[in-house]
């Protein structure tokens, strides 16, 4: 996993997978407590103030919130020994041919409406539009493709 944080205003993730053969990919991200919408390649957390945008490239199989699962435990939040409670945790599913490199856009932004934005990743760079603006991230591991 490499992290790139571009022009102090969000975060860049690329996952790349090494290996041959068919496998199944299972990519969580967790959320502090609260609400989580998803869609597509797309999740929002749904606070009343500041929020995250989460935006992945490719196509997943499967995206779905987990908040609070007991069978598997899924889903929860410790802020110290012994108090917990439940928390989104946003659960993506593929079954893909390796090597496998995706991007993901971290991007915060103040009130409850969602900013534009795109990313593309083709041959282990992102082409990022945010609110009219755009960005060219490269990963320094770039392999595989998506």
């Amino acid at each position: 996993r490499e992290i790139v944080f571009v022009d102090e205003t969000f975060w860049v993730l690329f996952d790349t997978i090494t290996g041959a053969g068919v496998h199944t990919i299972d990519s969580r991200f967790q959320f502090y407590p609260g609400d989580v919408s998803a869609g597509g390649s797309r999740a929002t957390t749904q606070y009343p103030d500041t929020n995250l945008l989460l935006e992945t490239t490719g196509h997943w199989d499967r995206a779905c919130v987990q908040k609070g699962e007991e069978g598997p435990r899924a889903g929860w939040y410790s802020a110290s020994y012994n108090k917990i409670e439940p928390s989104p945790t946003l659960c993506l599913t593929l079954e893909t041919e390796l090597p496998l490199q995706y991007a993901v856009l971290l991007l915060p932004y103040k009130g409850t409406s969602e900013p534009e934005s795109r990313v593309v990743l083709t041959d282990g760079t992102a082409d990022i539009s945010v609110s009219g603006n755009s960005y060219r991230v490269s990963a320094s591991a770039a392999t595989g493709g998506s």
